[in-house]
């Protein structure tokens, strides 16, 4: 196997633990925070709930969208826009 192909397969093996880390740790923030929210797909999608908002959420990359606004990143922002105290 050349370097290149090992550097790609090295780099692809990172990103899909990185995501199962992102994915684990997001959700887990979520419940202990006493956020409500159902799952969908496995966990890769969660519909999640609060103070009367609702969003789409994708924990393995941070991606969410409050229903009804546009895409933001980060759990902790959509903590801030769910109005949960962190």
């Amino acid at each position: 196997m050349s370097d290149l192909a090992e550097t790609f397969r090295l780099m692809k093996e990172h990103t899909k633990a990185k995501k199962l880390s992102n994915l684990e740790h997001s959700t887990q923030l979520l419940i202990d925070k006493g956020v409500e929210f159902e799952s969908k797909n496995g966990g890769v999608h969660l519909i999640v709930s609060n103070n009367g908002i609702i969003a789409d959420f994708w924990p393995s990359t941070g991606k969410f969208q409050i229903r009804g606004k546009g895409y933001s990143r980060g759990v902790k922002n959509l903590l801030n826009q769910l109005k949960v105290k962190l």
